[in-house]
């Protein structure tokens, strides 16, 4: 994530219409986002989820990190029904 900020790369996987979940670990840390044809629909992070886990997720990230990207079928429930940038204007 030092080399493709979290936002740029949330930006990438909307415009590709990509499903799939995007793992993310900074610090011993790690926090999970759920997209769905290009839109965040879910997001883990330490004991939060939907909206709350989004936000932090963006701001912890910004120092760096790791991420892996598993292109996958996604089957959970929409808890975040906001566009990416949407999402990431509220986060900063």
């Amino acid at each position: 994530l030092s080399e493709m900020p979290l936002p740029d790369l949330l930006q990438s996987l909307a415009s590709g219409s990509k499903s799939g979940v995007l793992h993310l670990q900074n610090s011993g840390r790690g926090g999970v986002i759920y997209i769905d044809q290009g839109r965040i629909i879910d997001a883990e992070f330490d004991n939060l989820s939907g909206k709350n886990a989004i936000y932090c997720l963006i701001n912890w990230c910004a120092d760096g990190g790791n991420f892996n990207f598993h292109s996958q079928k996604v089957d959970r429930k929409v808890a975040i029904k906001q566009t990416i940038q949407g999402i990431l204007m509220e986060a900063m």
